[in-house]
């Protein structure tokens, strides 16, 4: 099979618009909330890695962005994913600057924690 960038993670900001990625991979089986508060937004995700033979690690995360720009993801007691094929950070909306937390490095994502940047 060809490899083709379309699939991948890439690296943070190169140019991607507004972006939050407290786990960016290819994940299945997935739910989405959204938590409006007074002052920030909460968004989760629970789903599964994608496996080709049924779903992979367990991915239970949370965004949350607060009126000041304080943004936080946190990483629920049953996440399970280790980070080894993801990436972690947020973009701009120019895409011209971000932050990139991690790509592609096992244990740079543990249950119960969290990044605040």
């Amino acid at each position: 099979m060809a490899n083709n960038a379309l699939f991948s993670n890439d690296t943070l900001p190169n140019g991607h618009k507004g972006f939050l990625a407290p786990y960016w991979d290819d994940l299945q089986d997935v739910e989405i909330c959204r938590l409006n508060g007074t002052n920030k937004v909460t968004i989760e995700w629970n789903g599964a890695e994608f496996g080709f033979f049924g779903p992979g690690a367990a991915v239970r995360v949370s965004a949350t962005v607060y009126s000041t720009g304080q943004v936080d993801f946190a990483y629920a007691a049953t996440h399970a994913a280790t980070g080894s094929g993801a990436t972690v950070g947020a973009s701009n909306l120019a895409g011209t600057g971000g932050v990139q937390l991690s790509r592609n490095t096992a244990g740079s994502v543990t249950a119960n924690s969290v990044k605040g940047f």
